[in-house]
């Protein structure tokens, strides 16, 4: 299914999309991996990365962004200023480990291209995922965890309106030492009074 509000879009990954975007330099940046195993796991193989991120327990989309591209163009005896509009994928977002017995599923998202960090194009694509989490699929509880260190995400979960559920102490191995996980969730009664 895709999504839009009047900025972005999130649709169906596909081989297409990873393509004629910036994926493979995503998760060779190691600003953009940072947080999040594919900089531990980096698979090259999209066919193989596809079948994971589209599975009975996962849904994957990707964010894009529809932007009007100016190019001048020149046609014998004429020339002028020309515009195009062009779809640029910033990053996927996932809703996995989806667990339709208990009504519940895992959030991730990454967003490759920095330049549109801190622009609010997290929170618009985790508001359409969660639409999708509990409109269509009718889960109870969607939830996020995260490295207490990972500043973003902490505040992302916060601007969604999930309740921190608690702290898993030095539950990862992260630049030499280990650090916290906190995880946090949203309900569906949650959600619905927010919308």
């Amino acid at each position: 299914m895709k999504y839009k509000d009047n900025e972005i879009t999130i649709e169906p990954l596909t081989k297409e999309i990873i393509e004629n975007s910036n994926y493979k330099k995503w998760l060779i940046d190691p600003k953009v991996t940072k947080y999040n195993s594919h900089g531990v796991f980096f698979d090259p193989n999209i066919d193989s990365f596809l079948k994971s991120a589209n599975s009975q327990t996962t849904i994957t989309w990707a964010i894009v962004i529809k932007e009007y591209k100016k190019t001048i163009r020149h046609f014998i005896g004429t020339g002028g200023l020309y515009g195009t509009e062009e779809q640029n994928h910033l990053g996927n977002i996932a809703l996995q480990e989806i667990d339709l017995i208990n009504r519940s599923a895992e959030l991730a998202i990454l967003i490759g291209e920095r330049s549109y960090w801190k622009k609010g194009v997290g929170l618009r694509a985790c508001n359409l995922v969660l639409q999708h989490g509990f409109v269509k699929l009718n889960l109870n509880r969607i939830w996020l965890g995260t490295l207490v260190d990972n500043k973003g995400m902490n505040q992302l979960a916060k601007n969604l309106n999930m309740k921190l559920e608690g702290t898993f102490r030095e539950a990862m191995w992260f630049e030499d030492h280990y650090t916290d996980i906190q995880q946090y969730s949203i309900l569906q009664n949650e959600w619905r009074s927010t919308q």
